[in-house]
């Protein structure tokens, strides 16, 4: 699992949780969430950021890339 935020928060830890810290549009994040996400068979996005208009449409544009046809995205 990967988690995105911009600010340190107390996060629970687990070794299979990865924490990001900076913008979850950022391109060196995407590009990071890539590698994480490398050869794994079930993807599921879960957004839940700035929800102004402009921010959700740039999260879609980032992220739909890892997300095969028919599969989940919340």
């Amino acid at each position: 699992m990967v988690s995105i935020d911009i600010g340190s928060v107390n996060r629970t830890q687990h070794p299979r949780i990865q924490y990001l810290l900076w913008f979850s549009t950022a391109p060196e994040i995407v590009d990071t969430v890539e590698g994480l996400i490398e050869g794994a068979k079930n993807i599921l996005v879960i957004l839940d950021s700035d929800n102004n208009w402009e921010n959700r449409l740039n999260e879609l544009n980032c992220y739909s890339k890892f997300v095969p046809k028919n599969k989940y995205y919340h």
